[in-house]
């Protein structure tokens, strides 16, 4: 199958890869993305592992990521400006500006689960 690296234009890549990966995530559990088998992990590790699971939070992120990839005049607009600045400016400052690149790393619960602390607890 074609994958598309060849694509020169980088809206065309990014709309041909947003195809791609929508027809993928119809049929995807997204569930298997916090698997874990804490089987195999050596013995000192074992009882530290904290398994992660899929919360409101994180369902949340994922599908404002996946509207926003979608927004066909976004992208393009974010790539009109991206091909402006390229010149001048670094590509991780232009994502800044236009505010993409955003990072979900825990929920405000998986961070509690982790640290094994109380919802009331404030740091």
């Amino acid at each position: 199958m074609w994958t598309g690296k060849y694509v020169r234009s980088p809206l065309a890549r990014s709309l041909f890869m947003n195809m791609v990966s929508e027809s993928k995530e119809a049929g995807q559990d997204t569930q298997e993305w916090y698997r874990c088998s804490p089987d195999l992990l050596g013995e000192v590790v074992r009882p530290l592992f904290v398994q992660s699971h899929l919360d409101r939070d994180t369902q949340a992120f994922l599908r404002r990521s996946i509207e926003k990839s979608g927004l066909m005049f976004t992208q393009l607009y974010h790539s009109f400006v991206s091909t402006v600045l390229g010149p001048l400016v670094s590509r991780t400052s232009i994502n800044g500006f236009l505010g993409r690149g955003s990072m979900f790393v825990f929920s405000a619960d998986q961070f509690q689960q982790l640290l094994r602390v109380a919802p009331e607890w404030r740091g």
